[in-house]
């Protein structure tokens, strides 16, 4: 009974054995080492204060617009209106000496006497010029008969229309309607006539606008100076320099642009005086004169202006003048203008000076 009793107990043991060794190829492991399953609680937001997270700030509002002062919105508004007044009396003065030199610009085919040359021939006694005057044409008559009357006693607008047609004329019987018009008491109908007067350029027209020079108006003073500008007058020169001291700073400027087309000693002198002028404009129109005349005296003080002045238009203006003038002193300080001037425009403008005197030397 003994033996049965511990033949059932070995049984039962190898059974237990086999049973944990079954455990073990099943699972890979011991069962008392398997891992536990791991319990966590992951922690969620709030949802009352939970934020998307895409959510942008909202944008803030524009602050409310600033209210100018009438007067003084008034008074910018004045000041634009001028300056864009002198630019384009500028640009129509520049243009109007561009087209001067035009005209006497050496052109293919013309013939350029030798300085050097010597001859042992009489000289020709010198032609006498050509007179530039006006005379009458009865093809004319419907125009003076229409734009004569209009420009007496039409509306404003008329008579300025009518006193440019007849600066087209080319009839001798238009100087006394266009000469009268510079009496009529509106100033703009009087610098329109100035004007007419100057597109005819006869020899008549200096003496007929020499009273529209000391008008009492600027703008008729103006005018007329830009008419003395495109025609050769005598004493141009001389009346021309005097305006340089003008109490008016736009007639000044005017003065000094059309020194350009008369070159002298005189002319180079009171230009280079007012390369010191308070305005502007003043100083950037005898600049570009200058460098017309070509004066080799006015080289000096065109490289002071290049460095020293305070604005950047007048400096670009100084540096094209000397670029003009071409004279090789000036290519020390256009070269250091060309790199270190604060100004794009005064750089530019002094390399394209350099260019130009390079491509003169070739």
């Amino acid at each position: 009974m003994m033996l049965k009793g511990l033949n059932r107990v070995a049984v039962a043991v190898l059974f237990a054995a086999f049973a944990a060794v079954t455990v073990v190829a099943q699972d890979g492991q011991p069962a008392e080492t398997k891992p536990k399953a791991r319990s966590e609680t992951v922690p969620t937001a709030d949802p009352k204060t939970a934020k998307p997270v895409d959510a942008q700030p909202a944008p803030k509002p524009m602050p409310p617009p600033v209210k100018k002062d009438p007067a003084a919105a008034a008074k910018d508004r004045k000041a634009l209106e001028a300056n864009q007044k002198r630019l384009a009396d500028y640009e129509k003065r520049s243009a109007e000496r561009k087209k001067n030199l035009e005209k006497t610009a050496l052109r293919p085919g013309m013939e350029v006497p030798n300085p050097n040359a010597k001859s042992t021939a009489a000289k020709p006694k010198p032609a006498a010029p050509v007179a530039n005057t006006l005379k009458s044409d009865p093809k004319n008559d419907p125009a003076l008969a229409y734009h004569g009357k209009q420009a007496v006693s039409g509306a404003k607008k008329q008579k300025m229309f009518s006193l440019r047609t007849l600066g087209r004329v080319r009839d001798a019987r238009v100087l006394p309607i266009l000469s009268g018009a510079l009496k009529e008491p509106d100033a703009d109908v009087r610098a329109t006539a100035a004007e007419a007067l100057g597109t005819l350029g006869t020899d008549e027209v200096p003496a007929l606008l020499a009273p529209a020079l000391a008008d009492a108006s600027p703008v008729v003073r103006v005018a007329a100076i830009e008419a003395y500008g495109g025609i050769s007058a005598p004493d141009g020169a001389t009346r021309l320099v005097t305006l340089l001291h003008d109490s008016e700073p736009s007639v000044r400027a005017a003065a000094a642009g059309a020194l350009g087309s008369y070159p002298s000693a005189a002319t180079s002198d009171g230009l280079v005086a007012v390369l010191s002028d308070v305005d502007e404009s003043v100083r950037d129109a005898a600049a570009e004169s200058l460098g017309y005349l070509a004066d080799p005296r006015s080289i000096a003080p065109l490289v002071a202006l290049l460095q020293k002045d305070a604005s950047s238009t007048v400096r670009s203006t100084a540096a094209s003048a000397l670029g003009d003038i071409g004279d090789r002193t000036a290519v020390q300080p256009l070269a250091t203008a060309s790199r270190s001037d604060r100004d794009e425009r005064v750089r530019k403008a002094a390399s394209d000076a350099l260019a130009e005197m390079q491509s003169g030397d070739n």
